[in-house]
């Protein structure tokens, strides 16, 4: 199911962006003016189909509205299929950490990972970088892990 993705102007409103993201796993609406995920457990996940190239990067807000099944919010960058890509971003309930993981083949690999406190429901901005093989994740504008893995290049 395509979807405008919407972020927040400087006015604090919400508008889409030019790019249209296609559900790749889970369930997810548009439900004022913000992407809201069901509240089955699992992977949710949104991608922008032909997003590619050897220097890339993703950033989305976050606001944890459950603690039920211990959230995952992030991004994904060079995604081929829905098990295979690299993900960026923070788990949270009883683990809570930032996360640079590879999933290949439908296995994952953390590439790197830092504890970190739950956000409660203070809204969080993640950003993940790739440039060739090194991988970054911010938070809230702060450099938090670095990882280098050339599994899937470009």
């Amino acid at each position: 199911m395509p979807v405008k993705p919407l972020i927040p102007d400087t006015d604090g409103e919400y508008a889409a962006v030019n790019q249209t993201l296609t559900e790749a796993m889970g369930d997810f609406m548009i439900k004022g003016n913000a992407v809201e995920h069901s509240s089955a457990i699992g992977y949710h996940t949104a991608v922008q189909l032909g997003f590619t190239g050897t220097v890339l990067s993703a950033e989305a807000t976050f606001t944890r509205l459950s603690t039920v099944g211990g959230p995952r919010l992030g991004v994904i960058l060079r995604y081929i299929d829905s098990q295979n890509y690299y993900f960026f971003g923070r788990q949270t309930g009883g683990t809570s950490q930032l996360k640079i993981v590879r999933v290949l083949n439908g296995v994952e690999t953390a590439l790197a990972s830092v504890g970190f406190g739950n956000p409660g429901s203070i809204p969080f901005k993640i950003t993940g970088r790739a440039n060739g093989s090194t991988l970054t994740l911010d938070l809230d504008g702060v450099r938090r892990l670095t990882a280098t893995d050339s599994t899937f290049s470009s």
